[in-house]
Formats: C-alpha cells, sequence, structure tokens
C-alpha cells in the first residue's frame, strides 16, 4: 500500500488456461457483434457506435440511445427469415477444426479493413415491407374504379366496415379510435364501444362441426367444393372447366404450433382468389397421411368423375399441380424424411459428410417414373403409405413441383448465394470487401424498380432478413447491375448463367429457347463446385437440373409458383398466432376473408382491353393484364417489337385505331452483356440517358409494346439496363 508497486509474480498453467478461455470468450463475443440482429422489428447492427454505447453502458457510463427506425412504414409484427433461407443458410458447412489458425488470421485480417473502413449502420426496419406504395407518394398507383366504388360490394355500412377492419389487420387502438368518432358523429349506427366487441366473431356451430380431431393436432376441412360454389354463386367461369391448383404448406410458429395449410388456386380462370381447402394446427406435425389426406382425395376423385355443378350447369374438374414445402412435399408422398435420401425427380443419390448432404453432378442419370413409384421399385426412396397413390390423373413424380421459384430459386439458390458473397468461405475466393458491400447497398438504394416489386432492396448487412420478393427483385434485376464489376469475373459470369436462364423460362414468349435455358442451368450447376465447393452443392442446386422439365409441363415459372398463396398463408398465420387465438378463430376470420372477396365479386374482363384514364396531371395507359405505363420514373419504359426502348410519355384512345402510346426513343442503344451470349437475344438492352430525343414525341400503338421494361442503373450515374419485367410480353 505504501509505494504502490506493481504486483509481480508467475501465473501458474491453469490460470493462464483461465485467462485465455476468457480472451476467447471475449474476441468471439466482439467478432459476434458484427452481425445485424432484431430488436422490435428494428434492425440493430452489432459494432456499430450504438453497441459501443451499450459496451460503456456496462462500465457505468451513461447510456445513449440510438435506434435505426424505419422510414415511414409501420411495424406490424416482427419478421424473421424465410424457413427456407435459414435453411439454405444453415446448409452452409463449416471449415475444418484444424484450419482454426488460417479463420482466425482471416477474421483478423478482415476487422482491420473494416476498422479503417466508415462505420456503418442499417438504416432500415426488418419488417416485411408491403409491396404496395404509401398513401402520401405521388407515384402511388391509383386502386382501380371498381375497387374504390364498390370494395365491398352490397355490404352494409357496418358489415363493411367490420371487413375492412378483418381484411387489413387493423390494430385495436385504430378500430377504438375509429367507433369513438363514428359514434360521435353518426349516434344512429349503435356501434360498439371496442374493437372486440366490433369484430368478435360468432362461432357457428356448423363451422366447428368440420373442426375434428386427428393424430397430432386438430384439423378443419372445408369441402373443395363448397369454396368453388360460394365463389361463383353469383357469377359464372368463364370457362367449361376448372383446372386447379393445390399448395399444401406445414410451417412451425414462433409459439411451438404446427401450422399446416392446403389452399387451392383456379389456374385457367383469371382473377379467381386464392381458396382455403384445410387448415391443420397441433404440438407435431400431422402423425397420420391417411387422416389428414382422405377426405381431400375422396372429393377430388369424384370432382373429377363427376364434374361440379354450379347454378344448375356443371363443369369438368381435373388436377393440374400439387405445390408444397419440402417438409409437406415429403409427408403426402410418403418420401423419407425431409427427403434428404434422394431427389424426387431422379434416381440421383447424395452423397453425407456428418449433417451435410451434397450432390454430385451426373449426367446419366434415370428419371423416375409414376409407374414405378407405385409399384414400390424404390424401396430406399418411400417410405409410407399415403392416400394420394389413389388420386386419379395424377403422377406422382410429374405432377408434385420441385422447382417451385419461391423455395428453389429465391430462398434456395440465391439465398446460399448472397451468404457466400457476403460472409464467404473458407479457401473460396468470393467475398466481398466491406467497400464493395457499402458501394452494392448504396447502388441498391438508388434503384427504382416497377410497381409489383420492392421499393427499396436493403443493404447487404441485412441479407440474412431479406424477403423472398427482395430475392426476386435482385435475381431479376438488380443483380445484374450492381454486381458487375465488383465480383470476380468467374462468379459473376456464373450468376449470368442463373439469370438468363431463368429470365427465359419466366416468359414463353422465349419458348423456342427453353432448350437453351436448360443447357445454361446445365453448365450452372456443373460450374458450381469449381466456382465454389462440390459440398456446397446441395439439394436447391441439383433441382435446377429439373427446372426446365417442369416448364415444359406447367407453362412459365411463375404458373405454378407460391407466390399467390403465401399472402393468404400470412393471415392464416398471423390470425393462428395472435394472442388468445384458436383454430376455430382462424376459421372463422378466413371464412369472413372469404365473404369480402365474393362481395368485391371483381371483373377481369376489362383488363385486357386497352385503355388511359387520366388521375390528376398524370395519364395512365393500360396496355393490358398487369401493364401499365404512367409518367414515374420506375413505370415509364416499355419496349417495342422492333427492340426500342421507348420513355412513355402520354396515351390518347382513338376510336378507329385504338390506344396509342406518345414516348420517346434513345438514339444509342447498346447490348447490355455478351456473356454468355449477347444481352439482345433476351432484349435486354443499356443505354445513357443523354442519348434520349426528348424533342422528338413518337407514336406507338399498343401492338407493338412487346412488353414493360424496368430501367436498373448501373454503377455510371447516367447509363441504364432496361430488363424486360416478365409477365407483360405480347402473347
Amino acid at each position: 500500500m505504501g509505494d504502490n508497486k506493481p504486483f509481480r509474480r508467475v501465473l501458474k498453467p491453469e490460470e493462464v488456461s483461465v485467462i485465455a478461455r476468457a480472451v476467447a470468450k471475449v474476441n468471439a463475443y466482439f467478432r459476434w457483434m458484427k452481425s445485424p440482429v432484431k430488436r422490435n422489428g428494428l434492425v440493430y447492427i452489432r459494432g456499430s457506435q450504438a453497441y459501443q454505447r451499450r459496451i460503456h453502458k456496462l462500465y457505468n457510463c451513461t447510456p445513449l440511445r440510438c435506434w435505426v427506425r424505419a422510414p415511414r412504414h409501420p411495424v406490424l409484427a416482427e419478421s424473421a427469415p424465410e424457413p427456407e433461407q435459414t435453411e439454405a443458410a444453415a446448409n452452409l458447412p463449416r471449415p475444418p477444426e484444424n484450419e482454426d489458425a488460417m479463420e482466425e488470421q482471416q477474421e483478423a485480417a478482415a476487422e482491420a479493413v473494416e476498422e479503417e473502413e466508415e462505420e456503418w449502420v442499417a438504416p432500415y426496419s426488418s419488417v416485411e415491407r408491403d409491396s404496395e406504395p404509401d398513401d402520401d407518394e405521388d407515384d402511388a398507383v391509383p386502386p382501380e374504379a371498381s375497387d374504390t366504388d364498390r370494395p365491398y360490394g352490397d355490404a352494409s355500412l357496418r358489415e363493411g366496415l367490420r371487413l375492412w377492419v378483418v381484411e387489413n389487420g387493423v390494430p385495436n387502438r385504430t378500430v377504438d379510435r375509429l367507433l369513438g368518432h363514428l359514434r360521435q358523429c353518426a349516434p344512429q349506427l349503435a356501434l360498439p364501444r371496442n374493437a372486440q366487441s366490433f369484430g368478435g366473431t360468432m362461432l357457428s356451430p356448423f363451422v366447428l362441426s368440420k373442426i375434428v380431431s386427428i393424430s397430432g393436432g386438430r384439423m378443419w376441412y372445408q369441402s373443395i367444393a363448397e369454396s368453388l360454389q360460394a365463389y361463383y354463386r353469383f357469377v359464372q367461369p368463364t370457362e367449361d372447366g376448372l383446372i386447379l391448383d393445390f399448395c399444401v404448406n406445414g410451417q412451425q410458429l414462433r409459439d411451438g404450433t404446427h401450422f399446416w395449410t392446403m389452399l387451392m388456386k383456379v389456374h385457367n380462370v383469371p382473377g379467381t382468389p386464392v381458396m382455403t381447402v384445410s387448415l391443420y394446427s397441433g404440438d407435431t406435425a400431422p402423425g397420420s397421411a391417411e387422416e389428414y389426406l382422405r377426405k381431400f382425395v375422396d372429393e377430388l376423385n369424384e370432382l373429377q368423375r363427376q364434374g361440379l355443378t354450379i347454378r344448375d350447369q356443371t363443369y369438368w374438374v381435373c388436377l393440374r399441380a400439387i405445390i408444397a414445402n419440402k417438409p409437406a412435399r415429403a409427408f403426402i408422398k410418403g418420401v423419407g424424411d425431409d427427403e434428404i435420401d434422394c431427389c424426387l425427380k431422379c434416381t440421383s443419390v447424395p452423397e453425407t459428410d456428418g449433417k451435410l448432404v451434397y450432390y454430385k453432378y451426373e449426367t446419366a442419370c434415370e428419371p423416375r417414373t409414376d409407374v414405378l413409384f407405385r409399384a414400390k421399385h424404390y424401396p430406399g426412396h418411400v417410405s409410407h403409405w399415403t392416400p394420394l397413390r389413389e388420386l386419379e390423373n395424377c403422377d406422382l413424380v410429374l405432377d408434385i413441383v420441385v422447382t417451385e421459384r419461391r423455395q428453389l430459386t429465391e430462398l434456395g439458390v440465391l439465398a446460399q448465394l448472397l451468404q457466400l458473397w457476403v460472409n464467404g468461405y473458407q479457401g473460396i475466393d468470393c467475398k466481398l470487401l466491406p467497400s464493395q458491400k457499402r458501394a452494392i447497398s448504396a447502388h441498391l438504394e438508388r434503384l427504382q424498380l416497377p410497381t409489383g416489386y420492392e421499393r427499396t432492396l436493403r443493404d447487404l448487412r441485412c441479407v440474412a432478413v431479406w424477403t423472398a420478393e427482395e430475392h426476386l427483385a435482385f435475381l431479376q434485376f438488380a443483380g445484374l447491375a450492381v454486381l458487375r464489376g465488383r465480383m470476380p469475373d468467374g462468379v459473376y459470369s456464373h450468376f449470368m448463367l442463373l439469370f438468363v436462364a431463368v429470365t427465359m423460362l419466366s416468359t414463353s414468349y422465349y419458348k423456342a429457347r427453353w432448350q437453351m435455358a436448360a443447357a445454361l442451368l446445365d453448365i450452372f450447376v456443373t460450374d458450381y463446385a469449381a466456382v465454389y465447393s462440390p459440398r456446397l452443392v446441395n439439394q436447391h442446386v441439383h433441382h435446377l437440373l429439373h427446372m426446365h422439365e417442369e416448364t415444359c409441363r406447367f407453362g412459365e415459372l411463375h404458373t405454378f409458383s407460391a407466390y399467390p398463396f403465401v399472402p393468404r398463408q400470412r393471415d392464416a398465420a398471423r390470425w393462428m398466432h395472435s394472442s388468445g387465438s384458436s383454430l376455430s378463430q382462424t376459421v372463422h376470420r378466413l371464412l369472413e376473408l372469404q365473404q369480402v372477396e365474393v362481395n368485391r365479386r371483381w371483373d377481369t374482363a376489362c383488363e385486357d382491353v386497352p385503355s388511359v384514364q387520366t388521375v390528376g396531371l398524370d395519364p395512365i395507359a393500360t396496355i393490358r393484364r398487369g401493364f401499365q405505363l404512367r409518367r414515374n420514373f420506375r413505370d415509364q419504359f416499355a419496349l417495342t417489337d422492333t427492340g426500342a426502348v421507348v420513355m412513355y410519355e402520354d396515351a390518347t384512345n382513338f376510336e378507329d385505331s385504338g390506344l396509342v402510346v406518345h414516348g420517346y426513343t434513345f438514339t444509342r442503344q447498346v447490348p447490355a452483356f455478351s456473356d454468355p451470349f449477347c444481352s439482345t437475344e433476351v432484349h435486354i438492352y443499356s443505354a445513357t440517358m443523354d442519348s434520349l430525343e426528348r424533342h422528338v414525341l413518337r407514336d406507338f400503338p399498343t401492338s407493338m409494346l412487346l412488353c414493360k421494361v424496368a430501367a436498373v442503373q448501373t454503377e455510371v450515374s447516367d447509363e441504364y439496363i432496361f430488363v424486360p419485367v416478365p409477365g407483360t410480353y405480347l402473347a
């Protein structure tokens, strides 16, 4: 105490080991702080100034609040990565233990580079944002006249208001204030005082009688015929028959409840909404395929034999495709657990390395057949019997989709590629530098994608919580421009194989070149092992080899996609997960939403007729279904059948010649890329705004407009790549 000399002594070996372990834990904790986390629906970056203040708080320093708020979008619910996306990230193998020293050196080098870079905090919310624009945005798409004039058909004011609350998931606090204002201004309505009384659902004994207990939980089955007859009770179907697609999705909610949905969609009648066939909830997944599928198989067989009667007219019914996620697909088909033993379409058997499962590319792989599957010719593949084998006019190999793009391409292959580019992998030269990540993220913020896609893609530090729609926008439009010049040439060329192939298979306009797309996918799968690692060729990558055959069978990629079913799945999961909810309450909410769709009576006949309407000072030209042109940058460009990019300015509807679009063209258009072949083969061009002829206004009839294009800005501020929008091509 007197001389304050430092205390020195020799440490014992056990003390040295304890200190070393403590230091290792601290270093691991600081490395862990580098990844983004979610708190109350907000993206929070570990290692930022906010986290440093939190570290200071541990040492009794004054903390400072530094949350990053979401811009204008309300926080509806905490979003989580999609199950398929989490699985794709989990499937990435870890480096061997004997390479820990090399890994620590690389991490130390990466941290040294990051310390020299400017600090980076994610300015976006991690909640899933709506694809619709905000009401206060100038470029918000005006709703159709039929929706605004009669959004709930002939429903009364009170019933229409209740349906509005159910459809939009309005918070109770907002409903309470609205009810208070209406009680003050319109006391004759005699509205209740709170949202619980106003939005409460009367449980029907008839509906409750359809909820039965099966192995694992409880299940509600709504008849296929009743669903179709309920929707078509006011309007007759426009076709002689109904071609049905079914989507089975099995998921586990955050409270541990297993929730399975079976949805249905009429493929050949445009505008028909998604309908609910059955719901299941329980502590475990369905334990018996017989109990889960028996009613569905028996009813669909009867409908395919006798047809469906709607308003004294009989329509034939047939099955087109069954879309399911991975656990549901294995359960209803009766194959091995999670399908890890082999492929559903061919006899290729993967190799295993511990928990890692990967495929080797085999060109001579034998395809599976329905006859051999039913004859139990694949004993190692089939694990249990299911009633689906009794379903008539159903090929158990060809009609059960495995290349559904949302799970395979967006949340599967592309999600794994983004994880490799952002986080890297041992021995692969594909990880982006921090400066490259910031440049790409800033580039993503500047993009203005067409209506119907994400308005702003979040930065790469939030890629772990990207939605499937963000992956879709990145693959179809953004990746082509933002990765150019920022990735190794081999990695970028490999990505372009996937981009071009998916672009071709996304529209029947390139049907004559679908075989070329199949060849590109073969090269992509073959080179995947060379560009990255043979141990990374997982089942998603392997299934790309079967995308061409399923596209030839069902049509364009979006026609057998799960995207139309996702909003209804989310609604059901939201109601099921809400506090105090049960299967019966979720069923009644879905029936109320079905009543909304029946009352709305969508009329899609006029969507294919070219028209123009003026909203304010903005003339909006409707070319055909899903193809609108406006004078905002994101929806202002189209492509003619001669390959000229047109910047829309105005439109006139003549009585004799029909709709004519007026716009400007570019004096110079060049191909956007030349590898794997010239971009003009898929109508992708590059041009600068300096070459736009703004002094010459040209006229284009709608018969000349081939498709709508998205203007994707490149790293050069004045240069844009014009990429066609799938689904808008001229038939």
